[in-house]
């Protein structure tokens, strides 16, 4: 996954795949108040459109509309986002997952995920708390006012969260629904450049089932524009 950006720290693009090459991309436009109004996707060669976001404003609530061109000029209203003063996601809503962020310090310290079974039938409901080192997060900066940024964040490889710092353990509490049994606790290894002290290798590690511990690492590579 790549990530480009502007000198106000907002993500212009951002590039999906995997060792044979990119699959998707998506393109950011943004207003004067540096509030995300367009994300376009595109196939991994930036030029055949998949789908068109339009992100309309209401003071710091957000609608997304989508267009798939797949599915010709019919225009879906696929989420809306609610922000703090600070522009970083507190509310998160799609039609079958609520998402409920609260923070502490400039850090992401809790994360309430509902899930339904049609609209009013809560199918799941999960709890998840964070715990962070002192190191500034380098992905913090893309999530302001950036609701594509925060669902991202959800589908990523590793756990880019809309903080401060690097996460260091996070802690699963299945309220209703879902099986306490498979994912309860996840806990990360980072590694720091000695000059910069940017983020350089994340490595996670988490039991699946009693005895299974799975080991995956995502190392960083930093390009100055």
């Amino acid at each position: 996954m790549t990530f480009n950006y502007n000198n106000k720290y907002q993500l212009t693009s951002v590039g999906m795949g995997n060792e044979k090459g990119l699959y998707a991309s998506n393109q950011q436009h943004y207003d004067e108040q540096g509030r995300i109004i367009y994300n376009n996707g595109f196939r991994g060669d930036n030029i055949t459109p998949v789908s068109y976001d339009s992100i309309v404003w209401a003071g710091q609530k957000s609608m997304r509309y989508t267009r798939w061109i797949s599915a010709g000029p019919t225009v879906y209203d696929t989420a809306q986002y609610e922000y703090n003063n600070t522009g970083l996601p507190i509310f998160w809503s799609r039609p079958i997952v609520d998402l409920e962020y609260i923070y502490e310090n400039g850090d992401l310290v809790k994360r309430i995920t509902t899930k339904f079974a049609g609209r009013d039938n809560i199918f799941s409901k999960s709890e998840a708390t964070f715990e962070y080192d002192s190191m500034p997060n380098p992905f913090y900066w893309l999530f302001l006012h950036n609701p594509y940024v925060s669902e991202l964040s959800e589908r990523a490889d590793y756990f880019m969260l809309p903080s401060k710092h690097n996460i260091t353990k996070m802690s699963i509490n299945y309220l209703s629904g879902g099986d306490p049994a498979y994912i309860t606790e996840m806990l990360f290894e980072n590694k720091y450049n000695a000059t910069t002290h940017l983020l350089e290798e994340q490595t996670l590690k988490y039991k699946t089932l009693p005895g299974d511990t799975v080991r995956s690492s995502t190392v960083f590579t930093y390009i100055k524009l």
